[in-house]
């Protein structure tokens, strides 16, 4: 009885020092992640790592100050710079710098300095946003033959304006449409940037004129709907949007957007409605192709000869 208790008393304490280096396998492994997860060791890292694993720690302080030997991607800290770019693209001015009349002498003779070949050139960027009044003096010419083929006084023709007798040159109008349909500045603002260059103008100038030039460009848009018509395959989608513009019939603010993206025009359909007429009215009766667009039941019902691609 005594003997097999001693077996057992031996046994025990062979599995307790196999779990005992099992551990401290376990707790070198976890130090050694830890090293690679956070980097440098941390004081309790320290406590993790036993005696007998010496050899494990130093392969992970070699790792670790091989890992931080490495250099990170692009331009290292204390390399050689590139340089200033020249922005040679750019219109460019010279400006020419004078010392003062009273120091192109010497301060002790008086003996006039000599200009030395050459300049000492620095240059920057000057960002120059300025009105300026084009005043057109169109030149009068008067025959002095005596064939009166040339009735009375000739004069050179008039520069074209985009809206007859208005104000404003056609430069003008193309920094306002950028601004309000580009930048999406509304036009209170853009009348503020002007006033702070000097100009003041009416709300009622700049609106009149935006609507004038919508009347010239609708020539140009029927053409795109008709180009877009005349495809057979088109991307659609419709998104509510809001319209507070005055008119009459009109009830409530949301209108829904349409966009029709065929293979080479893109068009914009502004609707008071998310109705099959807006896309019936717009393909036509004789239309035939492919959709790809949502799941909205309205593109099931524009007849047999449109197949809808689902997106």
């Amino acid at each position: 009885m005594v003997r097999q208790q001693e077996v057992q008393i031996t046994e025990l304490i062979q599995q307790n020092e196999t779990l005992t280096q099992q551990i401290q396998a376990l707790k070198a492994k976890v130090a050694q992640l830890q090293q690679q997860m956070f980097g440098r060791k941390s004081e309790q890292t320290k406590d993790l790592v036993p005696e007998n694993h010496a050899g494990d720690q130093e392969a992970c302080n070699t790792s670790e100050a091989t890992s931080e030997s490495k250099n990170n991607r692009g331009k290292q800290p204390g390399s050689k710079g590139y340089g200033r770019r020249r922005r040679s693209g750019l219109p460019t001015e010279e400006i020419l710098h004078e010392l003062p009349k009273a120091e192109q002498c010497c301060p002790r003779c008086g003996k006039p300095f000599s200009v030395f070949p050459g300049s000492e050139d620095s240059e920057e960027i000057h960002w120059e946003v300025r009105l300026v009044r084009h005043i057109h003096k169109r030149t009068r010419y008067r025959p002095t033959c005596n064939c009166r083929a040339v009735p009375g006084i000739m004069t050179a023709p008039p520069v074209p304006k985009l809206i007859p007798k208005g104000m404003f040159s056609c430069s003008f109008w193309v920094h306002l449409l950028l601004e309000k349909f580009l930048f999406q500045r509304p036009l209170y603002r853009v009348r503020q940037v002007l006033a702070l260059e000097g100009l003041s103008v009416s709300q009622g100038t700049l609106t009149g004129g935006l609507k004038r030039i919508g009347e010239l460009r609708q020539p140009l848009y029927a053409g795109i709907l008709e180009r877009s018509r005349a495809a057979d395959h088109w991307h659609r989608d419709e998104t509510r949007w809001m319209v507070f513009a005055e008119m009459e019939g009109k009830v409530g603010y949301r209108w829904w957007l349409w966009v029709v993206v065929p293979p080479d025009t893109c068009a914009y359909l502004l609707e008071p409605t998310r109705s099959a007429k807006v896309p019936q009215n717009h393909l036509g009766e004789e239309a035939e192709g492919i959709i790809n667009a949502d799941r909205y039941v309205v593109y099931k019902s524009l007849g047999g000869k449109i197949r809808i691609a689902f997106c």
